[in-house]
């Protein structure tokens, strides 16, 4: 809540997000390029490891209406209305970011998905594939629409090829529909783009044509996504400007 004084809202965001998340980045491992383009969605990716969530979206929320007057400094609780649980990676927090924070702060305005949604197969399912469950990266329930983020490492191509059918034939037998993001999407703006449209389809979404202003604060959640973050030392000093 002190942050969201000083900081932008993406940041204060991402903070946040990455509070309610079950991952840690180690600001001290020095083989770690301190940014997200170098810390992929697996669990074993360099200065990433797995940690329960520090508090929760609800927590927050609970914090905020007890901390704050009606109506006096309510600014620096508007972040909390963008905050999830439960990403897994850096790279989830980063597409939970473009795909619904508001167009003003650069991203495409949708509404929360839920993340890593677990979704249960019937045991005679788990007998035909050997898995007890799926969990989806992002699930819009109301319409079954899933994104997955598609990690390539430690699999081969024909490791992954086999794995990505069986996984899409299974949630597409049970009226789930998947949509792949690509680390390419990802990383290239007007990439994602295409991408973005494809989701908003999807989930009953309708896109405006992007004002000026939209297009440079894309750009702009875009380096707060990727080439900004705080670590360890800065949160204690304070020079996080």
């Amino acid at each position: 809540m002190q942050l969201a004084t000083k900081l932008t809202e993406p940041q204060v965001v991402k903070l946040a997000l990455e509070m309610c998340a079950s991952y840690a980045i180690d600001p001290y491992d020095s083989n770690l390029v301190f940014a997200p383009f170098a810390i992929d969605s697996d669990d074993s990716s360099p200065g990433i490891s797995k940690r329960p969530p520090l508090t929760d979206a609800k927590k927050l929320e609970s914090y905020a209406a007890r901390l704050l007057v009606p109506g006096s400094r309510a600014k620096s609780a508007h972040f909390l209305r963008y905050i999830a649980d439960g990403s897994a990676s850096p790279r989830e927090t980063a597409l939970l970011m473009l795909f619904c924070m508001p167009p003003r702060y650069g991203g495409y305005g949708f509404e929360l998905p839920e993340l890593n949604r677990r979704i249960e197969l019937t045991h005679s399912e788990q007998l035909a594939i050997g898995v007890h469950h799926f969990d989806c990266d992002f699930y819009w329930p109301h319409r079954r629409v899933a994104v997955e983020y598609d990690s390539t490492m430690h699999h081969t191509a024909e490791e992954k090829q086999e794995r990505d059918a069986i996984r899409r034939n299974m949630l597409q037998y049970k009226g789930v529909r998947v949509i792949t993001a690509t680390r390419l999407q990802v990383n290239n703006a007007y990439q994602f783009d295409k991408l973005a449209r494809q989701v908003a389809r999807a989930i009953g979404k309708r896109l405006r044509i992007p004002e000026k202003e939209h297009i440079a604060a894309r750009d702009q959640l875009r380096k707060t996504l990727f080439s900004w973050d705080i670590n360890s030392k800065q949160l204690i000093d304070g020079s996080y400007d």
